[in-house]
């Protein structure tokens, strides 16, 4: 805004200027044409005498005043055959070449001064002031001389400088109230982007939790299953191989049978394992399907999962994921703690999206049971809940020990 407002100073007092040019050139074409040339003859430039002293008189009564404090008149060769300054007549000084060009164009020009030349020295402390020439006719002769006049050009002389000065701080105030209307507008934009900014530092915290949190349980779930199990099925398969010989077959037909059963028990826990880590193609097997395969993933705990997901039911591949997400934290937290023999994942539409209803038979659980988990570690409803949050769902999640627990979890459309 500062810098608009030096041009918008510097291109108005340019305006401003060239306008007060353009009146000095008309108003001394007018002064020229109209109060000098009637008295200008050859009589008058040729020397003192009667002539000359009409043309003195109409000079300074009739041009000269508190504005225009020099008039010179001059020819081809730079000679002054004329000035209010009687010093000056005869004088010789080398003409410009933009006095020259008047002579050939027949037109009329205006510069500043440069009041350092010689036959401006009597100009001097009389502040800036802006010369104007122009070609004027002599009679009877009819040749051409230079008139010259000499004009203050401050802005409390001049018309267009003093109007530059009174629009300039009208220009500048209008400058300062579009700024001031744009603050509200910056500071909301600047909030919008540090709010911005907060967002995608909360999710990707929010991301580094949640891979945290996956990698412990991840971790806890090979410790307490996996793991135990094929060590257990290490240990009986070595003491059927030292007790092979003396043993009977049947004790090492049992043996060798508990330990294929438990080697695919530890098979289906890390399949089940390997789904959570990375879960099924949704776009490609629907998300019916996906489902179907984690309920087959816990089959192995005892766990009898019944799938329902309403046909052609479409909430979008972000919809689907939590959806997913969703029954997967809940089959974990079934099998993990609640001992139940029966669950259903049921999807249907609801209110523009789609709602989960994951129920157990299981023992359920009480507040201090949910505090305890929380303070142990177990945050997976915690993220589970904010991510459906992030997208403007809800989940819900309903328990009382001895009667089950039925999780809802709803989402909106795409």
């Amino acid at each position: 805004m500062l810098v608009l407002a030096l041009a918008a100073v510097y291109v108005q007092r340019r305006l401003g200027e060239e306008a007060a040019v353009r009146a000095a050139r008309e108003n001394a074409t007018l002064i020229a044409n109209g109060i000098v040339a009637p008295v200008l003859t050859d009589a008058a430039l040729a020397g003192p005498g009667a002539a000359q002293q009409q043309l003195d008189q109409v000079v300074r009564r009739r041009v000269l005043d508190q504005d225009i404090v020099r008039v010179k008149i001059w020819d081809r060769s730079g000679e002054v055959l004329y000035s209010d300054e009687a010093r000056l007549r005869g004088g010789h000084y080398p003409l410009d070449k933009d006095d020259l060009e008047v002579f050939a164009t027949g037109d009329s020009d205006a510069e500043l001064s440069d009041l350092s030349k010689p036959e401006n020295r009597f100009e001097r402390g009389n502040g800036r002031l802006l010369e104007v020439y122009l070609p004027v006719r002599v009679e009877p002769s009819g040749r051409t001389v230079l008139f010259e006049l000499y004009q203050r050009f401050d802005e409390r002389t001049v018309s267009g400088l003093r109007l530059w000065r009174t629009s300039v701080p009208l220009l500048l105030g209008a400058i300062a109230l579009v700024w001031l209307l744009q603050v509200p507008l910056v500071w909301s934009m600047a909030r919008r982007l540090r709010a911005g900014h907060d967002e995608r530092e909360h999710l990707l915290r929010r991301a580094v939790e949640s891979s945290t949190v996956e990698r412990r349980r991840i971790a806890s779930d090979l410790h307490d299953g996996v793991v135990p199990q094929l060590a257990g099925t290490a240990y009986l398969l070595g003491a059927a191989r030292q007790n092979v010989v003396t043993a009977p077959v049947a004790e090492t037909e049992r043996a060798l049978g508990d330990g294929a059963g438990g080697i695919r028990e530890a098979i289906q826990q890390l399949r089940s394992l390997i789904i959570e880590i990375h879960p099924p193609n949704l776009e490609r097997i629907g998300l019916a399907g996906a489902l179907e395969e984690l309920a087959a993933g816990v089959a192995s705990a005892g766990l009898d999962v019944d799938v329902q997901v309403e046909p052609e039911l479409t909430v979008g591949a972000a919809g689907d994921r939590l959806l997913y997400r969703g029954a997967q934290e809940a089959l974990r937290n079934v099998v993990a703690h609640a001992h139940a023999s029966r669950a259903t994942l049921v999807v249907t539409s609801d209110d523009g999206g789609a709602l989960l209803v994951a129920s157990d038979d299981g023992v359920g659980f009480s507040d201090a049971d949910v505090a305890r988990s929380r303070d142990e570690g177990h945050v997976g409803l915690g993220l589970l809940k904010e991510l459906v949050a992030d997208v403007g769902g809800a989940l819900d999640v309903d328990s009382e020990p001895g009667v089950g627990t039925t999780l809802k979890l709803w989402v909106p459309g795409a």
